[in-house]
């Protein structure tokens, strides 16, 4: 069942935003969430999943931050579209996608149209914490996992912890 425009809505499969601002949830499973125009809030929640912002500055999180181990095993596709969009990588509590090992490449995000100056990423913890390449962004720690390949280009103003 999907809620009218502007309310949430949780479900798995494929969820469309309307013009308003929406909060939409998939749970588990693999899904796709668009949240079209408005400043949406997308919360993949667990499986592989693909959210794509739209129009609006939109909050976009891949996994589902209460799990024990937010990310882990899951390869997520997010896509922010015009407007100042966060892409979502960490919390208080924990960085996403650590934990699977294999250097991250069993758990990490895509982000697929990162405006610099424009758009955030936010990460748990401090800058010292990880390592930054052109194109991704990984763990500071021996295993070096890789948490999020940045397919445009990124600087550490960008960064929010």
């Amino acid at each position: 069942t999907v809620s009218p425009v502007g309310d949430q809505v949780e479900c798995n499969d494929s969820l469309l935003g309307g013009s308003d601002n929406d909060t939409l949830s998939g749970d588990s499973g693999n899904d796709s969430l668009s949240g079209d125009s408005g400043n949406d809030s997308l919360l993949g929640g667990l499986g592989n999943d693909s959210l794509s912002g739209g129009d609006g500055d939109d909050t976009i999180v891949g996994v589902d931050p209460s799990s024990n181990n937010p990310g882990v095993n899951e390869i997520d596709i997010l896509t922010g579209g015009a407007g100042a969009d966060t892409f979502v990588l960490g919390d208080e509590n924990n960085a996403y996608y650590v934990g699977a090992g294999w250097f991250g490449f069993n758990d990490y995000a895509v982000i697929t149209d990162f405006e610099s100056g424009i758009d955030k990423i936010k990460l748990h913890g401090a800058i010292g914490d990880y390592i930054f390449g052109d194109n991704f962004i990984s763990m500071n720690t021996p295993s070096l996992e890789v948490i999020a390949i940045v397919t445009d280009t990124y600087n550490l103003g960008d960064l929010m912890f």
